[in-house]
């Protein structure tokens, strides 16, 4: 719920402030950013493995 916010608020910002027609290309590129950093999500928990 709030990454979905998130890229909302990330898309119309973009879309105002640096161009329409880049939107999209912004909004992937910081959900795959995000998923790079933390795969379990925003406010996901950390897993701890047994060894």
């Amino acid at each position: 719920m709030i990454g979905g916010i998130l890229l909302g608020i990330i898309e119309n910002l973009s879309k105002a402030y640096i161009s329409s027609q880049m939107a999209d290309a912004i909004v992937f590129s910081v959900l795959i950013l995000v998923l790079l950093v933390r795969p379990t999500g925003i406010l996901g928990k950390q897993i701890h493995e047994k060894v």
